[in-house]
């Protein structure tokens, strides 16, 4: 040995363990360092100090170096042990339950599904569904087909059974001053170049008559045939006109003004005014013409309409005979005179209110009244309508097709399923109105995807979970002399359900009944502090999904009488995986009356035993709410236990619609859940508490990623293991329960995942798409914008100067001939903030979704589903 440190043995090295490690660097040595400090201490004295170490055979060294070995292996086992002492460390799930049962804390069990049901039925009598009615899906993927039941008995009535939507139709013109019109093809009576009356029969102003262009047949987007009207000049419509209050005239007969008039009374032009009131002169007599009566006149290509106030019948002079000579006389024969209708309208002539597209005056243009046509006599010329939706949504106006007949009993269904064309399915809460047949759907409870026509409702609507039904097993008897006296149920997993309530921390509750000789025992999560003569047990499942009911000492809860029987009900089966749609069309045992069932929706809410991660990251949080949320921090500790939530984020922000700043909490999950979570915070939070839970909105997330790959590893292989790494079940970077809610995702971080795998060199492409691409991960989307539309226009020899106004550009764009201005929105970005600093992330609220995106690596699409 020299005086050199590097020399010097030093064993064992003193441990130094940092805080916050996830693996315990506390093994001492290996075989090597204790063989060599076992070596180095032999001349140091002792019986052995003149002992040399021979060669492989000598025994000597054959003990040492089996001492080192057991050394060594003793020294793994400690470390390995010492892991199992941590929270963060703890690798056996036995472990890290063993110590969160020190802060009270209960792994979350495997919870049951639950499903809304429609239920058809036949005959006219309300029919019983009995508590326990079960329900069988069919096999789907990997899984065998599952039974749901359930909880409550249900009554149903044949008559709310089910009714087709009626297709709806736009209520309103939808368009200002609009050129064409839809008709119904049967009513339509135009043709090209007659004169039609449009009016708004609501409002005396939106008034037009105008001249067809062309009427020609025209196929819907709904598949039926309309006749489409096209006008030569636009019409007096607002979008918010009603299409039933539109009527379409066409005249019936035209006649001409008196062309010269000479009035033995009442005027003698042919065209003249009283007041605000036209005057007109018909070169006949028109009785049929009466007041309220709408004409309408023509000169050229200009029409307009008038309403008759007033029919006189004026005597006119057609005939001024010449005078004779009889004798010495002078005769004089009288004017021949005679009957003629003189019209009063509403208003005159030339009325700024009657100028289509503000033509010009009538008395400019000389004598116009051997050119005036008018038009009368105006009858029904076609029924306005408007293409048929072929999809519906949450806000559409629903109507249901006849018959509908309501119970006699006042049965009114509450809560209706939806089926459409494609079996796609949506549940809504609403009201129905038997008379009007309108399906009015609460606000709050609107079905989010739009649904293909024809659709389907059902009233006859149940919830079930899932669970079969064991009415009664034997556990076995009682020993008094044993304490904690323990049975296993024979199925697994034991069903539990959704119970959020009040003193109910877990949000969970058990479907086990066990009674001792006949007498029912509850269950209760924890022995310590119970009486002694407390009939209680409590209940934990395994890893592999057993429950064991264990009983108490006689000192934490009553210990069982010898020979008393102890019989378990309950029901088994759970899991966070659930049929889809369609997929439960059967009951298990017969009922009279019920002729079948089904699931347009998928079933919910189902989820695993809480696995370890989220037992380390949620037991901690969960002890310091001591039974009440004060903090976001255990609200959100609290939500993540909802069966079926996958992420939560909790935080105070203020809500438009309360104008108050509340509790928000956003959660990835089934929209049916939501209730579930509002009632488990609501349950440990005080009551003055403002709570708002919500379903966090997905931002499809699309990537492209280019990998450089070394030549020495399988490129196939290296692929899929960068796609395990991103996307792979529960441990994908990119899911959206991995990456968070509102949570930004750092270009780093996915450099360092897919970089992750061995042979995964560089990533030399990457680019992000929402609808536009961003690919200058270090520059602003608005100045990325600007920079792609300044190239552009370099290209094209156009110097654009820009101005950057945030949430919108302008762009003034100039040339030395045509100066033009650009501007482009982007204040609408779908919840997405400024790109910046390596970074992209979403407003509260939102989050990437991978899953409703893409991902392409190498040019490859990944199914990311």
């Amino acid at each position: 040995m020299t005086s050199c440190n590097c020399d010097m043995l030093v064993h064992p090295v003193p441990l130094r363990i940092a805080a916050g490690l996830e693996r315990i660097p506390r093994q001492i040595g290996t075989f090597a360092e204790f063989r060599r400090a076992l070596l180095a201490s032999v001349p140091a004295g002792g019986p052995l100090s003149r002992w040399r170490p021979g060669n492989e055979k000598d025994l000597g060294l054959m003990l040492l170096e089996a001492w080192a070995y057991i050394c060594d292996v003793q020294s793994f086992h400690d470390e390995t042990i010492a892991h199992e002492v941590y929270l963060r460390t703890a690798r056996l799930r036995p472990s890290v339950t063993r110590l969160v049962e020190l802060l009270g804390y209960v792994p979350k069990p495997a919870t049951a599904a639950s499903v809304d049901l429609a239920i058809l039925a036949d005959g006219r009598k309300p029919i019983l569904l009995p508590a326990g009615t079960g329900f069988r899906s069919g096999a789907f993927g990997s899984e065998p087909p599952q039974v749901f039941e359930l909880a409550g008995k249900a009554n149903v009535h044949p008559l709310v059974s089910k009714w087709q939507i009626e297709t709806p139709r736009p209520s309103n013109i939808g368009t200002a001053n609009p050129s064409f019109l839809l008709l119904e093809n049967s009513s339509a009576d135009l043709a090209e170049g007659d004169i039609c009356l449009a009016l708004d029969r609501d409002a005396d102003t939106r008034i037009a008559l105008a001249e067809v262009e062309s009427a020609t047949d025209y196929e819907g987007v709904d598949g039926d045939t309309y006749s489409k009207v096209v006008f030569t000049a636009s019409l007096r419509f607002t979008p918010a006109t009603l299409i039933a209050s539109v009527r379409l005239l066409k005249p019936g007969a035209t006649t001409a003004l008196k062309r010269t008039v000479t009035a033995t009374s009442g005027g003698s032009s042919s065209i003249s005014s009283t007041g605000s009131n036209g005057l007109i002169t018909l070169d006949g007599l028109y009785r049929q013409i009466t007041p309220g009566n709408y004409i309408g006149m023509s000169l050229g290509g200009d029409h307009r309409w008038f309403r008759v106030i007033e029919n006189r019948e004026v005597q006119l002079t057609v005939a001024d005979p010449p005078s004779s000579s009889v004798g010495s006389e002078t005769v004089n024969p009288p004017p021949v005179t005679a009957p003629f209708t003189r019209l009063v309208l509403d208003t005159t002539v030339d009325s700024a209110t009657r100028f289509p597209n503000l033509a010009s005056n009538w008395s400019s243009k000389g004598n116009i009244a051997n050119r005036l046509i008018v038009h009368y006599g105006f009858e029904t010329a076609g029924v306005a309508t408007a293409e048929a939706a072929t999809r519906i949504t949450g806000t559409t106006q629903l109507r249901l097709e006849n018959p509908v007949e309501g119970p006699s009993d006042g049965t009114a269904p509450s809560r209706f399923l939806f089926q459409d064309k494609d079996e796609d399915g949506a549940i809504a809460s609403a009201e129905l109105d038997f008379d009007s047949r309108r399906l009015i759907l609460d606000p709050d409870s609107t079905f989010e995807d739009s649904l293909l026509l024809p659709v389907t409702t059902f009233g006859n609507v149940v919830s079930a979970t899932r669970g079969e039904s064991v009415p009664s097993e034997s556990l076995g008897t009682g020993d008094a002399s044993r304490v904690n006296q323990s049975f296993t149920l024979k199925k697994q997993p034991l069903t539990y359900v959704s119970a959020p309530s009040s003193g109910n921390e877990s949000g969970v509750a058990s479907t086990l009944k066990v009674r001792v000789n006949g007498v029912l025992w509850t269950e209760v999560p924890y022995l310590y502090g119970r009486a002694p003569d407390a009939q209680v047990y409590t209940v934990r499942q395994d890893d592999a999904g057993s429950s064991t009911i264990r009983f108490g000492d006689g000192v934490t809860g009553s210990r069982l009488p010898t020979g008393a029987t102890v019989v378990a009900a309950y029901r088994f089966g759970a899991g966070e995986s659930v049929p889809p749609a369609g997929s439960i069309t059967q009951l298990i045992k017969a009922i009279k009356g019920v002729s079948g069932v089904k699931n347009p929706v998928a079933a919910y809410g189902g989820s695993n035993a809480e696995d370890v991660e989220n037992i380390r990251e949620y037991a901690p949080d969960s002890a310091l709410t001591l039974g009440r949320a004060i903090s976001t921090t255990d609200m959100q500790a609290i939500a993540a236990g909802v069966p079926g939530v996958r992420s939560v984020r909790a935080e105070w922000s203020w809500h438009e619609k309360r104008q108050r700043a509340v509790a928000h909490i956003w959660y990835i999950g089934d929209s049916a859940i939501q209730e579930s979570v509002a009632k488990t915070l609501r349950a440990v939070c005080d009551p003055s508490t403002p709570i708002v839970a919500e379903r966090a909105t997905p931002i499809p997330l699309h990537l492209t990623i280019d990998i450089d790959i070394d030549e020495r590893y399988v490129s196939a292989d290296v692929m899929a293991a960068v796609q395990t790494v991103l996307i792979g079940e529960k441990e994908g970077f990119l899911l959206p329960e991995n990456l968070g809610i509102g949570a930004p995702l750092f270009r780093s971080e996915l450099f360092e995942n897919v970089l992750a795998p061995d042979g995964a060199l560089a990533v030399h492409g990457l680019e992000f798409k929402r609808q536009d691409p961003i690919s200058l991960f270090a520059i602003r989307p608005y100045r990325a914008m600007l920079m792609r539309i300044q190239a552009l226009l370099t290209a094209r020899s156009i110097a654009p100067v820009a101005a950057i106004n945030r949430p919108a550009f302008t762009l003034d764009i100039g040339n030395r001939t045509s100066p033009t201005i650009l501007t482009l929105d982007l204040a609408n970005r779908d919840g997405l903030r400024e790109f910046e600093n390596f970074v992209l992330t979403p407003s509260p609220g939102h989050y990437f979704d991978i899953i409703a995106g893409s991902l392409k690596l190498n040019g490859e699409e990944i199914d990311s589903a």
